[in-house]
């Protein structure tokens, strides 16, 4: 009889290592290894979104997600600073629209929209220099809310006010973060672009339409998609259809288009010709609207002295009081912004200043050589579309990185000399031959 029991005993774990399994066919023989958990760096996982969480750790992602609502707590710092200029930029745009009441070729406009919308086609080429965009948003504008003061220079004050966005924009493409919100203050309070804001004309929406056009041609131009031509199209030709003078600014830019931009010269191609087509059909009403008496007034001031104005109105606005303080402290802040420019800025601000530069010598520029062929038309109003670049110039100084002190505290006397000037030239009371075009 054997000692051994016939209960197994325990059983023993073998000391021997399991025989390695050979990889699958076409796979890697490196055991894979579960994905790691992603955080940023810093350790809070905060900062990462729930969706991307969830992809690098191989999470299904959540049905019915949402993106969360934009509230102030999700804002940014620069973003915060620019909401703070649009809403300043708004209040004095919108704040006395009805103080005055309208001048004289508000008044051809308040003639036009209160009729239906053949009677407004028929008058634009009778009593209008420009194209009919505006008087046509204008006219669908006082549908609802009527033609008086506060209700046909509102959409003015709207269009003013969003260009405050396009200016800040366009600085940060150009030049930096910090420039493009000294670019967005220079506009909120630039006492000119407040004026046109508080008028039924086009000129606030040349400014907005121009500066669009400027942002989305260097879209196009740094490699951008066919979207990006046909949005440049798009804004240029709405441009062109709002005032005569934005072909200074467009013609330049669909010619470097076409002529630089090699890698996407179908779209390019495409792009300019939709806008040269808008250009020709607007051609018949140009001529027959250059009959017209209404810019005979321009030729009783000599050309010299209607060159010097624009830069003056380009920083203070029109004659007010005390005009020469005015003009004199604005002088010596733009020509500090300039310095600091040259001294203080880094490669790509003056780089982004030049480019900016360019835009305003094509806006201002090229009509005063227009003007020295024969066709003397040169006017603040006219070449307003270079006063948003202009700002840019002075942002490219003021925004300097190496200018932390400097840049603010001149940026600050800027503004509140163009609202000192904003606020005096409203209250003054107009010139018997001032016509605000």
């Amino acid at each position: 009889m054997s000692n051994r029991s016939d209960r197994p005993g325990p059983r023993r774990r073998s000391t021997r290592f399991p025989r390695a399994r050979a990889p699958a066919p076409g796979r890697s023989g490196r055991a894979r290894r579960p994905p790691s958990r992603v955080y940023p760096p810093g350790g809070s996982s905060e900062r990462v979104s729930a969706t991307a969480r969830a992809r690098a750790n191989g999470e299904p992602r959540a049905r019915g997600y949402a993106r969360p609502p934009v509230t102030l707590r999700r804002l940014t710092r620069p973003q915060l600073i620019l909401l703070a200029l649009v809403v300043a930029g708004a209040a004095l745009r919108f704040a006395t629209l009805g103080t005055q009441s309208f001048w004289i070729d508000e008044g051809y406009t308040v003639h036009l929209l209160r009729g239906s919308l053949g009677h407004l086609f028929r008058g634009i080429p009778k009593t209008e220099e420009t194209p009919p965009l505006y008087y046509v948003l204008a006219w669908l504008w006082t549908r609802p809310f009527g033609t008086s003061e506060v209700g046909l220079r509102s959409l003015s004050a709207l269009l003013g006010m969003a260009t405050i966005p396009i200016a800040y924009l366009l600085g940060r493409r150009l030049v930096s973060e910090r420039a493009a919100l000294v670019a967005g203050a220079l506009v909120a309070f630039n006492p000119l672009l407040v004026w046109y804001s508080q008028e039924a004309r086009s000129y606030a929406l040349l400014v907005l339409l121009s500066g669009l056009s400027i942002l989305l041609f260097l879209r196009a131009r740094d490699g951008g998609s066919s979207r990006a031509f046909a949005l440049w199209a798009t804004v240029s030709a709405l441009a062109l259809a709002t005032h005569y003078f934005a072909i200074f600014v467009v013609i330049p830019e669909a010619a470097w288009l076409l002529l630089r931009a090699p890698a996407r010269r179908r779209a390019a191609t495409l792009s300019v010709t939709g806008v040269a087509i808008v250009g020709a059909a607007l051609l018949p009403l140009a001529i027959h609207q250059s009959g017209n008496e209404g810019a005979g007034f321009i030729h009783g001031t000599s050309l010299a002295s209607r060159l010097v104005q624009v830069p003056k109105q380009f920083l203070v606005g029109y004659a007010l009081p005390s005009q020469a303080v005015f003009t004199a402290g604005a002088a010596v802040l733009a020509a500090a912004a300039l310095l600091l420019l040259f001294t203080r800025a880094d490669e790509r601000a003056r780089r982004g200043a030049a480019t900016a530069c360019g835009f305003v010598v094509l806006a201002a520029g090229v009509p005063l050589v227009v003007a020295l062929a024969g066709a003397d038309y040169l006017i603040t109003r006219n070449v307003i579309a270079g006063c948003l670049p202009f700002a840019i110039v002075l942002a490219a100084g003021l925004g300097a990185a190496r200018a932390r002190i400097a840049g603010p505290a001149l940026t600050a006397l800027l503004c509140a000399l163009s609202r000192s000037s904003s606020a005096t030239t409203g209250a003054a009371p107009p010139a018997p031959s001032a016509r605000r075009g």
